[in-house]
């Protein structure tokens, strides 16, 4: 019990810590009134777009708008190579989420779906584009996309020494095809990932990493602002409204 007090002690220490390094600005309003913010008590988050969340957040029955969208991408998997994705159960897809970014409290939580997935892939690589491009195009439909393969990310596509790494790394037997196939999109309240992977056609891979075997992996989630905490959010975020955001303070 002792050590245990202690430790909970250190983390209030900690939180204390970084509240009193947050920062505090000095916004001028349009209309000529200034107001002292102290982004300890945000409510958003440093990194990500209130609007945004906002914006997930009036889907309405986003669990719904997920499973659909969800569903459409094992589909365009089933039409393209036969293979069925599957997902566990949804149970409790909520969880808390990061701090704001300032060493405070977000009212934002994350929604996520369980990862819709198969032990195998297309044995065309073409496929795996084709895959990629479906469901890329279908996401920007659904306002979660593009989804941008791994090597033409920003900072990433200009740099060539990871691209050049990538493409040793990954290579296979075939000029041009690798052996993983990752893309994302990460907007500012919704995540998609997609991922083909089949271990056994990398060159340099080790015997136990072709053990692992081929998969398909699809993830999502958002950044939702909760019904219940939804009257308490706007009322925290009002000072705030229009200001610019300092650099966040803290990282996961």
């Amino acid at each position: 019990m002792h050590r245990r007090g202690v430790a909970v002690t250190g983390l209030v220490i900690a939180a204390a810590m970084l509240s009193a390094c947050a920062p505090v600005t000095v916004f001028s309003a349009p209309d000529g009134s200034t107001r002292t913010l102290r982004w300890a008590d945000y409510p958003g988050n440093a990194g990500t777009d209130a609007d945004a969340v906002r914006g997930v957040s009036d889907l309405g029955d986003l669990e719904s708008h997920a499973v659909q969208l969800s569903d459409r991408i094992r589909d365009i998997v089933e039409e393209e190579s036969g293979i069925v994705l599957r997902r566990a159960d949804l149970t409790d897809p909520y969880s808390e989420t990061f701090s704001n970014g300032y060493g405070g409290e977000s009212e934002y939580v994350t929604f996520s779906l369980p990862t819709l997935a198969a032990e195998a892939v297309a044995a065309e690589y073409a496929t795996w584009v084709r895959i990629h491009q479906r469901v890329s195009a279908l996401a920007e439909d659904a306002g979660v996309g593009p989804l941008v393969l791994e090597q033409d990310q920003p900072g990433f596509r200009g740099d060539p020494g990871q691209q050049a790494r990538f493409a040793e790394w990954w290579a296979t037997t075939v000029d041009g095809e690798y052996s993983m196939l990752s893309a994302f999109s990460m907007t500012e309240a919704q995540s998609l990932h997609l991922v083909i992977e089949d271990p056994t056609r990398r060159l340099d891979a080790t015997a136990e990493e072709k053990a692992v075997g081929p998969s398909i992996r699809v993830e999502y989630s958002a950044v939702v602002i909760p019904d219940d905490r939804r009257a308490h959010f706007e009322e925290a975020i009002a000072p705030f409204e229009g200001a610019p955001k300092p650099d966040g303070t803290e990282w996961d």
